[in-house]
């Protein structure tokens, strides 16, 4: 599993948010960043979401490994 930063999720590979990549082209203008990188924190808001409510996408055999999902990572401020 890669460590979630800027260029893993620019270039498209990662399977947690490549689908949104793909909605996107290459990415030179700003607001076309802005966009991706704001749906990405929505996608990320309701991944974190649908984890903590009851039943939260964990089974009993991967609760204690926090699932699949790669740890969060600080876009940038």
């Amino acid at each position: 599993m890669e460590i979630e930063d800027e260029s893993h999720l620019m270039e498209g590979s990662c399977p947690v948010y490549g689908n949104i990549r793909q909605k996107y082209g290459d990415l030179n203008m700003e607001d076309d960043i802005i966009s991706f990188f704001c749906e990405v924190l929505e996608e990320r808001e309701r991944l974190d979401d649908e984890e903590r409510s009851p039943g939260g996408g964990e089974d009993a055999t991967d609760g204690a490994s926090g699932g699949s999902q790669p740890p969060p990572a600080s876009l940038g401020a």
